[in-house]
């Protein structure tokens, strides 16, 4: 069987990878795969160029909410001052459960929710910074833009991965669009995350 190569070269949308890619951040890839083997769930599956943008982002006085837990639980829980994680695969839910218990990590609510109430969220909360990775992501994105205070950051995750997931049209135009891509841990093709960022002060 012939193993195509140009997957290496070129992201899930068909764009080139460039020389900077390569020489910045593969040798970052290699390196923290190798790392992740001892402390994996301090190493979230968001690519490089998305963490450097959240980590210069965010602050110990936010609120954060995540649709889709995971390894960026734990890390976003020491990058802020409260976040909700909901997620609806019951593995997943105990996987992170026992991260944050073993981690004696105080500051987080893992919700459980089932598909049909995975995007429905108190609306007496309001957050800071959210993150759109798990399933039903135009629900999600929709709840997130009530959610967020002004000013705030919505992120959406691998939105190369599945294009067709998202609907970006219930945004409106309170938002300002930003897509970056780099690599990930263990993953040499590039991704893409959109950072929306509200206009208000």
């Amino acid at each position: 069987m012939m193993i195509s190569l140009r997957r290496f070269f070129y992201d899930r949308s068909g764009n080139g990878a460039t020389l900077k890619h390569y020489a910045v951040q593969l040798p970052l890839v290699i390196f923290l795969t190798i790392l992740s083997n001892y402390f994996r769930h301090k190493s979230p599956w968001i690519n490089y160029s998305a963490l450097k943008i959240i980590e210069k982002s965010l602050s110990k006085k936010m609120r954060c909410l995540e649709f889709g837990s995971g390894y960026s639980t734990y890390w976003l829980s020491q990058r802020c001052s409260h976040l909700v994680s909901i997620e609806h695969d019951p593995l997943w839910f105990n996987r992170v459960g026992k991260i944050l218990r073993a981690e004696n990590v105080k500051n987080v609510e893992l919700l459980f929710c089932r598909e049909h109430d995975y995007s429905r969220v108190d609306h007496s909360q309001t957050f800071d910074f959210i993150i759109v990775d798990g399933i039903n992501r135009t629900e999600c994105l929709e709840q997130a833009v009530t959610l967020l205070k002004p000013g705030g950051i919505i992120l959406c995750d691998d939105t190369d991965y599945i294009p067709s997931d998202i609907d970006l049209s219930v945004v409106g135009d309170q938002f300002s669009f930003h897509y970056v891509s780099g690599y990930c841990i263990g993953d040499v093709k590039l991704r893409r995350s959109l950072f929306l960022r509200h206009k208000g002060a």
